[in-house]
C-alpha cells in the first residue's frame, strides 16, 4: 500500500511539474503574438511613413524638372529668378 500511495504522489507530482510548464509556455506564446502584432502596427506605419516620404520626393524631382525644362536655353534670367 505504502508503494502505491509514494507512486501515485510521484505521478501527481510530474503531472503538476508538467502543466506548470504548460502553462507558462502558454503565457510566453500570448506574449509573443502581441509583440507580433504590435510589430505589425509598427511596420505598417512605417510603410505609409514611407510611402509618403517617397512621394514627395518624387513630386519634389517632378516639379525641379519641370521647372527647369520651362527655362529657356541660353537666358540665365530665369535661373536667376529663381534664385531669389
Amino acid at each position: 500500500m505504502r508503494k502505491f500511495i509514494l507512486i501515485l504522489i510521484i505521478g501527481v507530482a510530474t503531472q503538476f511539474v508538467f502543466v506548470s510548464k504548460g502553462a507558462g509556455f502558454g503565457e510566453s506564446v500570448s506574449g509573443m503574438e502581441e509583440k507580433i502584432n504590435l510589430l505589425k502596427d509598427q511596420n505598417q506605419q512605417l510603410e505609409i511613413e514611407i510611402a509618403s516620404l517617397t512621394s514627395c520626393s518624387k513630386i519634389s524631382g517632378e516639379t525641379s524638372e519641370a521647372i527647369f525644362s520651362l527655362s529657356p536655353k541660353g537666358s540665365s534670367d530665369f535661373s536667376v529668378a529663381l534664385k531669389r
